[in-house]
């Protein structure tokens, strides 16, 4: 599995377990990324905007799951 497709995952299981809400999932999609070595680097290559990044891409998967 790719990386962009394994980040993808871990975004749905934080966001399911979240009812889809990114504020609340952020939290653990970031611990969940940040064990996975190196998937950070997937998400962000700069320092200080994984957060921000990270919301953004929450944000997005939940509205694909919406549809």
């Amino acid at each position: 599995m790719n990386d962009s497709k394994l980040l993808h995952n871990i975004a749905v299981g934080c966001l399911t377990e979240a009812n889809l809400d990114p504020q609340l999932a952020l939290e653990e999609f970031l611990d969940e990324i940040r064990d996975a070595g190196g998937l950070m680097c997937a998400l962000v290559d700069a320092a200080g905007a994984a957060e921000q990044l990270a919301l953004e891409y929450l944000e997005c998967v939940a509205r694909d799951i919406k549809g």
